[in-house]
Formats: structure tokens, sequence, C-alpha cells
């Protein structure tokens, strides 16, 4: 009795790695492309380790070695938040009728900036029990309330009277919201390191529950950890020089 329940232990691990795997193969090497999509562009997450390992060893970011920008970039895709994009909710399903002027899931066009920063829904409105004023969430880490007001103000700074928004402009975007708030005068700093994260896994379980903070926390670290195991495994260096380089034939495919 005893072997026949190690025997279906073991099977329900096994299961569970192919699982990990089938979504890994079919989310993480799958080029992350954003508002504007375009094949000829390295995949997004590509470009925010790139821009994120430019932070390294930097007096204000202390935060910042190449295991955190793992953990980092692993929770970015945990969260499918990729440039610029809404919260799955409104910009897919157009809850309580939200809709960007431009008609897509990601910030496009100063207008969809204006409309983000201005969205709200009354008091009463919610769903499962969460309430929904100002809530949904954008790009990377899903920034919402007035983080997310915050994040369309940058974005409106950046791009001064541009009437679109450009990939680059929305990364640029992203960068200064973490740099601001992963920085060791950040609100964030000291509960991320009381977890003495090391290793990539460390960095993507510790920023997942005390810095992007997911509904339910526990899943999502541990899908997080998978992927920072995943990319600090894989992720071709070439890829970075190629990015920071500006070489046209950059395609990277984390």
């Amino acid at each position: 009795m005893e072997k026949a329940v190690e025997n279906l232990r073991f099977a329900g691990m096994m299961m569970a790695n192919i699982m990990l795997v089938i979504i890994l193969s079919l989310f993480c090497y799958t080029p992350v492309y954003g508002a504007n999509e375009d094949p000829e562009e390295p995949a997004y997450s590509d470009q925010l380790i790139a821009s994120l390992e430019e932070m390294v060893g930097e007096d204000n970011m202390p935060l910042f070695t190449k295991e955190c920008v793992f953990g980092l970039v692993a929770n970015v895709i945990r969260e499918g938040g990729n440039n610029g994009t809404v919260q799955w909710q409104f910009s897919a399903e157009g809850a309580y009728g939200f809709k960007l002027p431009s008609g897509g899931k990601a910030v496009q066009t100063r207008d969809d900036v204006i409309y983000l920063k201005n969205w709200t829904t009354s008091d009463e409105e919610s769903i499962a029990g969460l309430p929904l004023k100002g809530s949904c969430g954008v790009s990377a880490v899903q920034w919402s309330y007035g983080r997310r007001i915050k994040w369309c103000d940058i974005l409106l700074e950046i791009i001064g009277d541009s009437t679109n928004v450009s990939q680059e402009d929305i990364l640029l975007t992203d960068i200064k919201m973490i740099a601001a708030e992963l920085s060791k005068d950040g609100k964030f700093w000291s509960n991320i390191t009381a977890w003495n994260p090391e290793t990539p896994s460390d960095w993507a379980n510790a920023i997942c529950r005390c810095y992007v903070a997911p509904r339910d926390v526990d899943w999502a670290a541990d899908y997080a950890c998978g992927v920072a195991n995943w990319l600090s495994s894989t992720y071709d260096e070439e890829v970075l020089m190629a990015y920071k380089a500006g070489k046209e034939d950059c395609d990277g495919e984390v």
C-alpha cells in the first residue's frame, strides 16, 4: 500500500513538472511584444532584462544584481503585463464598459494614456469581492490605483506632444517606475531584502510576495520561481549584447 501511494505521489510530481514545461514552452518561449507589435523588435522581456542590467552596481540600486533581474522579469512574465498591456478583465472583457480609445489591449496613443489615468468605477462595483475603483492594472507590474496614475503621468511626460506611444516609451516608463520603487529609498526595499534572497528563484519569490503582490500569492510565487530558474539557465547573453549595441537582427526569444 505504501509503495502504491509513493508511486502515485511520484507520478503526480512528474505530471506537475510536465505541465510546467508545457506552460513555459507555450508562453515563455514566445516573443512578447507590446502595444506596437513588431517582429523586428527584440522581445519585451529581453529589452527589460537589458535595461535593468544597466542598473547593476549603481549606488542607489543595491537590489539590482543579475539574480534580482531574473527574479523581477520572471514576475513580469507571470503577470502578463507586457509593455503597456491593461489588466485582462478590463482590456479583454471590457469590464464595466472599459475600452481604450485605440480599441486595443495595450496603451498605444496619448488618448489611451489619458483614458487610463482617469478610469474609475463606482465604489459599489466589484469583481470577486474586490472594489474596482481605479483598480485596473497596467504594464510590467500591472500597476494599479495611485501607482497606475503615476505610471500614466510619467508616460505623458515622456511622450510630450506626441499623439502616439512607442514600445520604447513604455519600456522607459516601466524602468522609471521600477527604479523609483526598488531603489534603496523605495518603500519595498526592506520588505524584499528581509527574505535574504540570493538565487533567481529566491528573488522571484520575495519580489512576488513583497512587490508584485498578486491575489493568489503562493501559486504566483511558485510559478515565478520556475520562470526565474528557466530564465537564468537559458537567457542568451548575445541577445543582451545585441540589444545594447542596437543591432537590427536581434531576435531574442525569452
